[in-house]
């Protein structure tokens, strides 16, 4: 008969601490890359009022998923810090 693998708290911790702290290298990828399109919707809108104002909502919603991100990962080390892990 096996027996099966078991896990420790502290390791499912670590587990979900390395797959926060992907999302959250995903999330800043992401981030950047929307930045780097947004300015260059601006740039290139030549006074067309649609493209500035698409450029302007990308970057608004790229600063604003920068401080989810930030909050998400503030979140998740101050319920590390009170669990105790």
């Amino acid at each position: 008969m096996q027996t099966l693998q078991t896990f420790s708290a502290q390791a499912m911790i670590d587990i979900l601490k390395n797959i926060g702290n992907w999302i959250f290298v995903l999330a800043m990828f992401i981030m950047v890359v929307m930045i780097i399109i947004g300015a260059a919707i601006l740039l290139t809108g030549g006074g067309d009022p649609n493209r500035i104002a698409t450029g302007r909502k990308t970057l608004m919603w790229a600063v604003v998923g920068l401080v989810v991100a930030l909050l998400a990962q503030g979140i998740f080390t101050v319920v590390r810090s009170i669990i105790g892990a």
